[in-house]
């Protein structure tokens, strides 16, 4: 060992005696060693300066990207788009970015980036636009199906489950990406909720029940296996025993689909707990706080094929069971194909206790729980009075209508243990919603029109506005939807409902004789309409206007009036069509100054010639402008002002100066104005102005370890001046 320590020892001393000969090698060593200290090491995502002179995530870092939808898709008349958001989460720049996606196995399409350059944690966007219309309304649990329930004389169990039940169900649909960052593919893919709006409940529950038998524990002491009785088929020799409802939901319908293990479990669990407190809430608000509720959970995945995927749920379903305290609360488990294909222990081996482990119920624990929850549910059966507004009505149906509904605002609470509904019809100018802001319903509603039947569930309330409108100046109860700020040129009302109304809106204005035009842009710009004279009532100074799209916004809804002068005009040509509004020579020498909205146009006179100009798009900081005789685009940032030479004779015409930005409302600011400007010998094109970047500065500790290089490397080459001098003069 001694002699070992001795043979190193005897090599480091022979290579620190040839570094001494070899000074040069010597201190490129240090420099490489300082280099892998430092790049790769605390400082690498500090400064873009430090990553651009870093070569380790060019040699040893990955590509890769994160997507993620909202889950909130916009739906129009004839197509549907998803936000989708990517991020590079990898360890290098992508600098070629590109997307292509495939819906629902439709044709794939190319994504329209925000950025096709990320650096590292960076973000982008993009929208996923499809022709299939999603249904966000769709349930994530079927109905109740009321099933028949018939023994034969030897105890056999049947179910008759009726037939064509069918539910509102969400559905899920494959989304895939094919992403190219940096020449390297990336395929990612995802399911995405709201598919469809039709479920054949029923025969999916016998589908389940005919692979999968139910067994039922009679009170009298013995159990059945019921299997499902063919449809249609005679009952001769049967006796009717009971009768049994049947749900379905999928808590675990992502996981099912392609997401990993560790994501399941934890969204799983979370849904599961979520479901129990929601009830354990409603038995509270109900007045049953002091009873202790009992719940079973079943689990029907079957762990024997060791699928990774079943049995991380399942465990984390027992988990749930042992480890979860939920006050007032207790949780059983059962394992259903366990129990039916025999493989992980038997009915017969639970004893008589509620439970034999703290998971598994026994016979006398499930009677027990059965018996306590029938005992609620007759406690509930009885409907119980209500009286809201001077409306004294049954919880369990009121009829709403014009000879009814003399106060012009109602709201109707469910106070009762069950269901209630409320009919509505022949209303004008009505606006329903619950109490959580969702849109039942506006408009007109009369006698031969479909009749509104509104399902009221126990505890919610539902507010009916009949002879319902906006009105400036004037204060209504029970309104979710108000002027937020008013001027005679702009009205912005806000809403806190979540759901789109078309509703009248009354407001003040300068003159009815000098409206030139009244426009509407609703919060995300997806409805927006210039009116035409007729298509609105002015009297008194007060226009009454239809307003079609006004959106869930704090104030952004908006309504602009412009009048006229004695120079400028505005005409549209046809009911929601871009307002063009012409320009004499005049107001383009003084300069024109107003709110243009996306696809406006001016026409004016210029040199004695007719042009246009168009506002093509509008950007968070920028707006797109098109010039014409001759087309020329230009983007002009929010701040600055575009310059063109309308006849190329080398001198600027016209000059657009992008005043204000309001990108949610498409509309924009601008002043336009007629000038005669030499252009310089220097610029190469119109409209874009070089805006100063000014050169990112070095950290100040990135010049500090610099300024110590520098040392190191003078000290080093004065040693070996200093070394070379000592050996000439010998």
């Amino acid at each position: 060992m001694v002699a070992d320590i001795e043979t190193i020892e005897r090599k480091i001393e022979s290579t620190k005696t040839k570094l001494k000969k070899r000074p040069l090698i010597y201190i490129l060593l240090v420099i490489l060693l300082f280099y892998i200290s430092f790049f790769g090491g605390a400082f690498l995502h500090e400064s873009k300066i430090i990553q651009k002179f870093n070569i380790f995530p060019v040699w040893f870092g990955t590509i890769d990207v994160s997507v993620d939808p909202s889950f909130s898709p916009i739906v129009k008349d004839n197509a549907t788009i998803i936000p989708f958001s990517i991020k590079n989460v990898g360890d290098k720049d992508i600098n070629n970015l590109a997307v292509t996606y495939t819906f629902c196995g439709l044709p794939p399409k190319k994504a329209t980036l925000q950025k096709n350059t990320l650096y590292q944690n960076e973000p982008s966007g993009f929208n996923l636009e499809t022709d299939i219309l999603l249904n966000t309304s769709c349930q994530i649990y079927t109905d109740k199906v009321w099933s028949d329930v018939y023994l034969d004389s030897e105890n056999n169990c049947y179910l008759d489950v009726p037939q064509s039940v069918t539910n509102n169900y969400c559905e899920f649909c494959k989304v895939q990406f094919d992403i190219y960052a940096n020449g390297k593919e990336i395929h990612k893919e995802l399911w995405y909720p709201y598919l469809g709006d039709s479920f054949d409940t029923t025969a999916y529950i016998t589908n389940v029940l005919t692979r999968t038998n139910l067994t039922i524990n009679w009170a009298e002491g013995y159990n059945s296996t019921c299997r499902v009785l063919v449809p249609w088929s005679g009952k001769e020799g049967l006796i009717k025993k009971d009768k049994i409802a049947l749900t379905f939901f999928d808590a675990w319908t992502m996981c099912e689909r392609g997401d990993d293990v560790e994501w399941c479990k934890q969204n799983y669990s979370r849904n599961i707990y979520n479901i129990i407190t929601r009830y354990r809430d409603a038995y509270n608000t109900a007045g049953y706080s002091s009873d202790r509720l009992y719940f079973i959970l079943v689990s029907q995945y079957d762990t024997s094929n060791s699928e990774d995927k079943k049995i991380a749920l399942e465990a984390d379903l027992v988990n749930l069971t042992v480890n979860t305290s939920i006050a007032n609360v207790e949780i059983g488990m059962i394992k259903l194909r366990s129990i039916v294909n025999d493989t992980n222990g038997t009915y017969t081996s639970w004893n008589n206790t509620y439970t034999i482990d703290g998971i598994h119920p026994s016979k006398a624990g499930a009677l027990e729980f059965a018996t306590y929850m029938w005992n609620q549910i007759v406690k509930g059966l009885a409907n119980q009075n209500s009286s809201r507004n001077g409306i004294d009505w049954i919880a369990d149906s009121y009829k709403v209508s014009n000879t009814s509904l003399d106060n012009p605002g109602l709201l109707f609470n469910n106070t009762g243990l069950l269901k209630s509904y409320v009919q509505v019809y022949n209303l004008t100018n009505a606006l329903l919603y619950l109490d959580n802001y969702s849109v039942i319903g506006s408009g007109n509603l009369f006698s031969n029109d479909l009749n509104i039947n509104f399902t009221l569930n126990p505890g919610r309330g539902i507010f009916v506005l009949n002879w319902f409108n906006l009105t400036e100046g004037a204060n209504r109860n029970n309104t979710p939807i108000w002027f937020s700020s008013v001027s005679t040129t702009s009205k912005n009302i806000a809403s806190n409902l979540t759901g789109i109304v078309n509703i009248s809106v009354l407001f003040n204005t300068d003159s009815c004789m000098t409206i030139q035009s009244i426009s509407y842009s609703s919060h995300s710009g997806n409805y927006s309409k210039t009116y035409l004279t007729g298509e609105y009532e002015c009297s008194n100074s007060i226009v009454n206007l239809n307003v079609t799209g006004l959106e869930q916004a704090s104030g952004s809804n908006t309504i602009s009036i412009s009048y006229t002068t004695s120079a400028a005009t505005a005409s549209t040509g046809s009911s929601g069509s871009a307002a063009i509004i012409s320009l004499t020579p005049d107001n383009l020498k003084d300069g024109y100054k107003r709110t243009f909205f996306k696809k406006w146009s001016l026409k004016f006179l210029l040199n004695n010639e007719l042009h246009s100009l168009v506002l093509d798009d509008i950007n968070n900081n920028s707006v797109v402008v098109t010039v014409s005789s001759e087309p020329i685009t230009e983007e002009i940032f929010l701040g600055n002002t575009g310059k063109f030479d309308m006849d190329v004779d080398g001198y600027y015409d016209l000059q657009v100066e992008v005043n204000e930005i309001a990108a949610s409302k498409l509309s924009a600011v601008l002043t336009i104005k007629s000038i005669n400007e030499k252009i310089p010998t220097d610029k190469t094109s119109e409209g874009f102005f070089d805006i100063p970047v000014e050169p990112e500065k070095l950290p100040s500790f990135v010049l500090s370890v610099l300024a110590v290089v520098l040392v190191i490397i003078f000290f080093a080459i004065l040693w070996l001046l200093k070394s070379r001098s000592k050996r000439a003069k010998r």
